[in-house]
């Protein structure tokens, strides 16, 4: 597997993921990011104030090295293989960006990172859609599902979502899905009049990826999805 992450150009390890600013409590926070890359995203919200302690966990050594000169803390770890350790109910929020479909056991690794998760503590999870258009129509038409360089049938991907089972797999460890957040779906076009006409049916059909936050289940968590 690591082999597969050593081909990636450096840009893969690079960006920070600035879209799931409106799915992040309020306030400083410790902050976990589980595959932090380079540290784009923690640095980013450590420049704008909201992080009082960022943390990554990233499986590339000349990532996390990088990462190292930007955030706080960084662990070298195969979150499935390696050992990690921290205290219980320490972190505010735990990111998991375009990480959980490269995970044999998002299950397992999921509950780890609750509990490590305050109670009413937020996970932030972006998820490619296995639904999505052009995913879809090739299985269908074609008979393709053919593994590529990049994007949803990216080579690393081990696991596939859809809407429906996203949610599910964070709700089967304990979580509160509070906001789902198509990103991006598009507006334009026959697509994007076809998405109009039909009163968003085929909304899941034109989602590249799914932004969704929810919280450590308690009796005063929310349970209406936004």
């Amino acid at each position: 597997m690591k082999l597969l992450y050593s081909e990636k150009s450096q840009a893969y390890y690079q960006s920070a993921r600035k879209e799931i600013l409106p799915l992040l409590p309020p306030g400083r926070m410790k902050i976990l990011e589980l595959g932090c890359g380079e540290g784009a995203t923690l640095a980013w919200l450590k420049g704008i104030e909201r992080c009082a302690e960022c943390v990554g966990i990233e499986l590339s050594e000349s990532a996390a090295l990088k990462a190292r000169n930007v955030v706080d803390r960084v662990i070298v770890a195969d979150i499935e293989a390696d050992e990690v350790a921290f205290a219980s109910d320490y972190f505010d929020c735990i990111l998991c960006l375009d990480v959980l479909e490269h995970l044999q056991d998002p299950w397992r690794v999921l509950r780890k990172l609750t509990g490590w998760l305050r109670p009413n503590g937020t996970v932030v999870a972006s998820i490619p859609n296995v639904r999505y258009k052009s995913v879809v129509m090739d299985l269908a038409f074609r008979g393709k599902f053919d593994y590529q360089n990049a994007g949803i049938l990216d080579r690393p991907h081990l696991r596939f979502f859809t809407r429906s089972s996203a949610v599910s797999l964070l709700q089967s460890v304990g979580l509160a899905v509070v906001k789902v957040r198509p990103q991006p779906t598009e507006v334009g076009g026959l697509s994007g009049m076809l998405n109009v006409l039909s009163f968003g049916y085929f909304r899941d059909l034109l989602t590249w990826q799914y932004l969704i936050a929810s919280v450590k289940a308690s009796p005063n968590s929310p349970d209406r999805i936004e």
